[in-house]
């Protein structure tokens, strides 16, 4: 049977190294993906002249799969100068990304020149008939026989770059904020060490701001991203005229349809804040206790267009990692929850925004937050949660419940919670009780 245990700690330190090692080979695919792009753009207006293919050979590599790789090399006139490349495309090294590199190679075999000797060696002497190459004006030097976008590839480091950068970036971020956070309740911890409610940052600086603001933000930067990267990919398919010649290249809608799943969400989080700005949460007395009362205002920076079908739930919750072997797991379950639908009388206008009123009685069996122990494998939180649909209103503010040296205010009968709600206690077993 699995017992809970607390999984070992890890220093926030190594995910900062874990995410580099996730975000510097990102962030350089995402570099391809886009001079791909630009590269491509550039070479449309190279001019196109006659060439001469002198050599083309197929490299194979055999691994896991065959990849292939076209080679040639060519001459070719240019301002009355002649000039030798050795570019077939723009990628280079070999893939197995599309049939781009077999095709090149069948197509130029058939425009091998012989080779010459002496004054035959001028390209306009050898009797072979010419291919086409792309010159760039600027530096004649520099060509190419295939400028076409292969779009396959570009969808194929898509994939990259739309998760690498991604993962790196977040596992980062997140290392270097636990390390910020845990040097923050360290020294909270030592200046309260008997008000472990102190200890966190979000709960001794005025009102309570919204929870995972941060992981918001961060979908949001992660949208801005992924859209770059999607419509770039879809924008530049279709202005190469991919989408014309063949029906294979339409599947990367399935880019656009992964895109609308974050993009969702971020529409979900705008709308909140074009409704109400931000959202704070000011308690009046700071923790709230088992057996006491719960209250305080919900600070809305804009006037709510409306709360007609609107509620506030107060929810405890028991977060327990499990542990099998070598397998560890996490499991949340509600300890305690109440929700009352939100009443007019509950609102009032502020200096530029709106209060709502919050009053619950807290049972005096809850458990309060944090864990039994340090090695407890058993996490309480307490949330307390706006919800207002027809305005896109949704928050979300983690609370300090503790018992505390002060005995807590009785809750006036009648008065804290109003009859119409309802109330629900989750029963536990014995194990599984804090």
């Amino acid at each position: 049977m699995a017992t809970p245990t607390k999984p070992p700690r890890i220093h926030s330190g190594f995910f900062v190294l874990f995410g580099l090692a996730f975000l510097a080979p990102g962030l350089f695919t995402a570099w391809l993906f886009f001079a791909g792009f630009a590269k491509w753009w550039e070479a449309r207006q190279w001019v196109e002249v006659p060439c001469w293919i002198e050599s083309a050979e197929l490299r194979v590599s055999h691994g896991k799969s065959s990849s292939y790789q076209a080679t040639a090399s060519y001459r070719y006139i240019y301002q009355d100068r002649t000039w030798h490349s050795d570019r077939v495309g723009f990628s280079t090294g070999a893939d197995n990304i599309g049939s781009f590199q077999q095709r090149a190679h069948r197509e130029l075999m058939q425009y091998i020149a012989p080779k010459q000797t002496g004054a035959e060696q001028e390209p306009s002497r050898s009797g072979t008939q010419p291919f086409r190459c792309y010159v760039n004006p600027s530096q004649p030097a520099e060509a190419v026989l295939y400028r076409d976008l292969r779009w396959e590839m570009q969808a194929f480091m898509a994939i990259f770059a739309l998760t690498f950068p991604a993962v790196g970036a977040g596992v980062v971020c997140g290392g270097l904020a636990g390390i910020r956070q845990e040097r923050a309740k360290r020294q909270l911890a030592a200046s309260h060490p008997a008000e472990p409610w102190l200890w966190k940052p979000a709960w001794n600086t005025g009102p309570i701001a919204e929870r995972s603001g941060g992981l918001r933000m961060a979908l949001a930067a992660y949208t801005a991203w992924a859209g770059m990267i999607v419509f770039s990919l879809l924008g530049g398919t279709w202005l190469s005229g991919a989408f014309h010649r063949d029906h294979t290249p339409w599947i990367l809608l399935v880019f656009l349809a992964l895109w609308c799943i974050p993009a969702w969400f971020c529409w979900k989080r705008l709308r909140h804040r074009l409704a109400v700005g931000t959202a704070r949460f000011e308690m009046k007395q700071v923790p709230a206790s088992p057996g006491g009362i719960l209250a305080g205002d919900v600070l809305l920076e804009k006037p709510a267009p409306q709360f007609a079908d609107g509620s506030i739930e107060l929810l405890c919750e028991r977060k327990t990692t499990t542990r099998l072997g070598n397998k560890t797991s996490t499991a949340t379950t509600t300890v305690w929850n109440l929700q009352a639908p939100l009443a007019p009388e509950w609102v009032s206008r502020d200096v530029s925004g709106c209060r709502i009123a919050v009053r619950f009685a807290i049972p005096g069996e809850a458990p309060p937050c944090g864990s039994a122990d340090e090695d407890s494998a058993r996490e309480i939180t307490w949330t307390l949660k706006l919800r207002v649909p027809a305005a896109g209103i949704h928050a979300a503010f983690e609370v300090p419940v503790f018992h505390h040296g002060t005995p807590p205010a009785a809750a006036p009968s009648g008065t804290a919670i109003p009859r119409s709600i309802h109330e629900t206690m989750c029963q536990t077993n014995n194990q599984d009780s804090p």
